[in-house]
C-alpha cells in the first residue's frame, strides 16, 4: 500500500505538472470532457460539460469525480489502465454517450478523461440505439438495424472571419495575407497548425471570405469517429428496405454541396475512407463503396445523379507527407489536397503577439460578464509572466490560463499569484543571483529550466520537445548532455 501512495501521490504531481496544456486540450474536445486525478478529485472541465451540467467550474472543481457521474469506472481505470465502458447517460433531462478513457504519461495513469457527446452529434445517434438504458432495460441492437434517424446533419455558416484573426506579428500577417489570396480561389486548402493554433478559425475565415460563404461550411472531425461511422457520416446511408427498415441518411459531402467541407485531422482518416474521398474529389460524384461494411448497410451519396460541387479544407496537426512516408498516408490524396498549403505559425514564434490576444480574450470576458460590474486587466507583472511562457498549447491554452485567472481574481486586477504556478517559476532570476553569478551562468540556468519545462509538457518526448523550442536535434541533444538531461524521462 506505501508504494500504491507514493505512485499515487508522484502521479498528482505529474499530473499538476501537465495542467496548463491539459486544460487547453480540453476545450478543443468535441463534447462535454471532465478530467480528473488518480484519486478520482476533478481537477479540469471544459464549457460545453459545464452547460450540460449547468453549474460553474468552481462549483465542480475539487468534487469527486463519482458525484457527477454515479457509476463512474475511474478506479478500475486508474488500476488496470484500461478504457471503461460506453454507457448511455441523462443528465438533466438529455441523453448522452459517456466514455471514460485513461489519461497517459511516461507509461502511468495519470488521471481518467470522462468524455460526453450529445444525441445530435450526427453518428452519437446511431450508438445510442446500441447501448442498454440507465435502468438496464433493453438489449442492444443487431448490426444491420443501426440506421440513422431522419434528422439533419448539424451544419451552418462560417462563425469567424479574418478579422478574428489577432496578431501584429509578420509571421500571422503572411498566413493571414496567404489565406485571403486562397479564399478567392476554389481550389483545395491543406492546413498545418500546432494543437491550440488558430486552425479552425483560419478555415471557417477563407469560407466566409469565398463565393460559397452562403452556402454551408460542414465540419467533420476525423480523430473523434471510428472508421466505419466515418465513413457513414461522410457518405450517408441509403434507405433500408423491408420490416423495420430505416430511412436515407445524407451524408457530410452531400450536405456540403455548393459549399466548403472542412475535414480536421485528416491525418487520422482511415486509408478505405481516404480511397473513397479521393474517388469523389476526382471525379466530382459519390459512388458506392468498393466492398460493403460488415454490420453496416451500402452506403451511397444522396445527390441528383450523384454529383457534387464543393470546397474541401483540410487541417492536421500532423506532418502529412511524413505520414505519407509511413504509408499511414494516401499520397495522391495528399497532391489533392495539398494545393495550397497554409502554416499557422505557433505562439513560440511569435511572442509579440501573446500580449494582443491576452488583450482581447480579456475583453471577451469582461463583455461576457458585464451584467456582474466585472472590468477585470493583467497587471504588468502578470503580462511579463505571460510573455515568458513558451505556450506548446497556442492560443487555446492561452485562453484557458486567462480565462482561469480572470474566474481566481476577486478584484480589477488578474496578477502574477492567479496564473499557474508553472508559469510563475520560468526565467524567473533570483535577486541574490546578480553579482554573484555570470551572465553565462544566469543565462544557463534559465535556458535548463526552460528546457525542463517544456520536457514536462511534452511527456518528456525529445523529438517533440526539440520541435517546440524551435532547435536542430543535434543542438537539443548538445544541451541535454550539457545540463544532465539526458538520462530524464528516458
Amino acid at each position: 500500500m506505501a508504494i500504491q501512495a507514493s505512485l499515487t501521490s508522484s502521479s498528482s504531481r505529474r499530473l499538476n505538472e501537465m495542467l496548463p496544456v491539459a486544460l487547453s486540450l480540453l476545450e478543443s474536445i468535441p463534447g462535454g470532457a471532465v478530467l480528473c486525478d488518480p484519486q478520482g478529485t476533478v481537477v479540469g472541465i471544459n464549457a460545453a460539460c459545464r452547460r450540460v451540467f449547468k453549474q460553474r467550474s468552481r462549483d465542480i472543481l475539487g468534487r469527486q469525480m463519482s458525484s457527477l457521474c454515479h457509476d463512474s469506472q475511474w478506479q478500475e481505470i486508474v488500476r488496470t489502465g484500461l478504457p471503461g465502458g460506453t454507457r448511455r447517460v441523462t443528465v438533466d433531462g438529455a441523453t448522452l454517450v459517456r466514455v471514460e478513457l485513461p489519461v497517459f504519461a511516461d507509461g502511468r495513469v495519470l488521471g481518467v478523461l470522462a468524455h460526453f457527446l450529445s444525441r445530435d452529434m450526427g453518428i452519437v445517434r446511431e450508438v445510442l440505439q446500441k447501448l442498454p438504458r440507465e435502468d438496464g432495460d433493453g438489449e442492444p441492437e443487431a448490426p444491420q438495424k443501426l440506421m440513422m434517424r431522419p434528422q439533419p446533419v448539424r451544419a451552418g455558416a462560417a462563425r469567424f472571419g479574418f478579422d478574428d484573426i489577432r496578431g501584429t506579428s509578420k509571421a500571422i500577417r503572411e498566413a493571414k495575407a496567404l489565406a485571403a489570396r486562397a479564399a478567392k480561389t476554389d481550389m483545395p486548402v491543406l492546413i498545418q497548425g500546432d494543437i491550440g493554433t488558430e486552425v479552425e478559425v483560419f478555415a471557417h475565415a477563407i469560407h466566409s471570405a469565398g463565393h460559397r460563404a452562403a452556402n454551408e461550411l460542414v465540419s467533420v472531425n476525423c480523430r473523434a469517429i471510428p472508421e466505419a461511422l466515418l465513413e457513414a457520416e461522410l457518405f450517408g446511408l441509403e434507405e433500408a428496405r423491408g420490416p423495420g427498415g430505416g430511412r436515407a441518411h445524407p451524408g457530410k459531402l452531400t450536405v456540403a454541396n455548393d459549399g466548403t467541407l472542412f475535414l480536421e485531422e485528416i491525418s487520422e482518416m482511415p486509408l478505405r475512407v481516404q480511397a473513397r474521398l479521393l474517388q469523389v474529389i476526382k471525379a466530382g460524384e459519390l459512388s458506392p463503396p468498393p466492398e460493403p461494411i460488415p454490420g453496416v448497410m451500402s452506403l451511397t451519396g444522396d445527390t441528383p445523379a450523384g454529383r457534387i460541387d464543393l470546397r474541401v479544407i483540410a487541417s492536421s496537426q500532423q506532418d502529412l507527407a511524413a505520414r505519407v512516408g509511413e504509408g499511414r498516408f494516401r499520397e495522391d490524396l495528399y497532391y489533392r489536397l495539398n494545393v495550397i498549403r497554409l502554416d499557422i505559425p505557433p505562439l513560440r514564434v511569435r511572442p509579440e503577439d501573446v500580449r494582443v490576444l491576452a488583450e482581447h480574450h480579456l475583453v471577451d470576458l469582461n463583455r461576457l460578464h458585464a451584467n456582474k460590474g466585472w472590468h477585470r486587466h493583467l497587471t504588468p507583472d502578470a503580462m511579463e509572466t505571460l510573455l515568458r511562457y513558451s505556450w506548446p498549447g497556442n492560443t487555446s491554452e492561452l485562453e484557458s490560463v486567462l480565462s482561469r485567472a480572470y474566474s481566481l481574481s476577486d478584484g480589477d486586477e488578474i496578477s502574477s499569484r492567479h496564473l499557474p504556478l508553472a508559469l510563475q517559476q520560468i526565467g524567473k532570476v533570483s535577486s541574490e543571483v546578480v553579482g554573484h553569478k555570470t551572465l553565462d551562468e544566469i543565462v544557463a540556468e534559465v535556458e535548463r529550466g526552460v528546457i525542463l519545462q517544456a520536457l514536462r509538457a511534452t511527456g518528456h518526448n525529445k523529438s517533440r520537445t526539440a520541435k517546440m523550442l524551435g532547435l536542430p536535434r543535434s543542438s537539443f541533444y548538445e544541451k541535454l548532455g550539457r545540463y544532465g538531461l539526458l538520462e530524464r524521462g528516458g
